[in-house]
C-alpha cells in the first residue's frame, strides 16, 4: 500500500482495494500544501502547527471538496510568494472551517450537492485559492480563507453571492478592507468634507469613493445636489463582507490610524 503524507488521511477501505493511484494523487497535494505552508512560515506568517491535525478532523465533505480543488494546482509552478500566499489562505480556511465546526455550525448542503463532480462549490475555492495567490497583498490571504470558510457555514448565500463578494474583496486595498472595518461601526456619517481636500483627506476621498462605487456604501437621505459622499452608511453588501472575511481581525494600530484620521477631519 503506498504510504500517505500527514495532511490528507484518507481511511483505507479494504473491501473496496483503494487503489495505490488515489493515494498518490493524495500525497502530491500534500506535499504542495506542505510546501506552501512551509514557504508562508519562510515569510514570516504565523502558520498553526497543527493545521495538518485540524484538516484530518473537519467533516469528511468538506475534505473531499478542497483535497480536490487543490489537485487543480498540483503539478505546476508557481513563484515562492504565490505559494506562501495559498499557504496562508489554505491555513485560514482550515482555522475557520474548524472553528464554525467546533461552534456546532453545520455546513450547507447546497454547496455539496455535486457529489464527486467539480461543480460550483469547487469552482468557488478554486477561485478563492487563485485570488489569493494573484494578489499583491499577501496579508490580505488570511481574509480570503476565512471568506470561503466561514461562507460554507452559512444558509444566507449562495455560490453567486459569495463570487460577488469575492470580487469586491479583490478590488479593494488591504487599507479599504480596514476603512470598512472602521465604518462598519459608525453611523451615517456626511464625508462630503472629503472632497477635493489635501493630504491625507485626499487618500480617504479615493477609498471612500472606491467603496461607494463597490457596494459597500450607500447614500442616505437628505441628499445633496451634486455631493457624492454625502451622508454615507455602510450597505448590507459591506457588512456581509465584514462578517465572511473576519475583518474584526485585522490590525488594531491600521484600524486605529483610520478612525482618528476620519474623527478628525469629519467632525459632524
Amino acid at each position: 500500500m503506498c504510504k500517505l503524507l500527514g495532511l490528507f488521511p484518507i481511511m483505507h477501505n479494504k473491501a473496496n482495494n483503494v487503489d495505490c493511484m488515489k493515494e498518490e494523487y493524495i500525497e502530491d497535494v500534500s506535499a504542495l500544501i506542505t510546501s506552501a505552508l512551509s514557504l508562508a512560515v519562510g515569510l514570516g506568517y504565523d502558520i498553526s502547527a497543527d493545521t495538518a491535525t485540524l484538516f484530518g478532523s473537519i467533516t469528511p465533505v468538506v475534505q473531499r471538496t478542497i483535497s480536490r480543488v487543490l489537485t487543480v494546482f498540483q503539478g505546476k509552478s508557481f513563484a515562492k510568494i504565490e505559494s506562501a500566499r495559498m499557504g496562508v489562505c489554505y491555513n485560514s480556511l482550515v482555522e475557520s472551517i474548524k472553528k464554525n465546526e467546533a461552534d456546532g455550525k453545520p455546513y450547507n448542503d447546497a454547496f455539496f450537492s455535486q457529489g464527486s463532480v467539480y461543480g460550483k462549490i469547487d469552482e468557488l475555492a478554486e477561485a478563492v485559492l487563485r485570488a489569493a495567490m494573484d494578489d499583491s497583498q499577501i496579508v490580505k490571504s488570511h481574509h480570503y480563507g476565512k471568506l470561503l470558510g466561514n461562507a460554507l457555514y452559512q444558509t444566507k448565500y449562495d455560490e453567486s453571492s459569495i463570487f460577488l463578494l469575492l470580487r469586491i474583496a479583490q478590488k479593494l486595498s488591504f487599507d479599504e478592507l480596514c476603512l470598512l472595518a472602521v465604518l462598519n461601526d459608525m453611523p451615517q456619517k456626511n464625508y462630503e468634507v472629503l472632497v477635493n481636500g489635501d493630504d491625507k483627506r485626499a487618500e480617504l476621498m479615493v477609498m471612500m469613493a472606491n467603496l461607494k462605487a463597490s457596494g459597500i456604501l450607500r447614500r442616505m437621505p437628505p441628499f445633496s445636489v451634486g455631493a457624492t459622499l454625502d451622508n454615507l452608511q455602510i450597505s448590507v453588501l459591506g457588512k456581509d463582507l465584514y462578517t465572511l472575511m473576519d475583518l474584526q481581525e485585522l490590525d488594531p494600530n491600521a484600524i486605529s490610524d483610520l478612525k482618528q484620521l476620519i474623527d478628525f477631519y469629519v467632525r459632524a
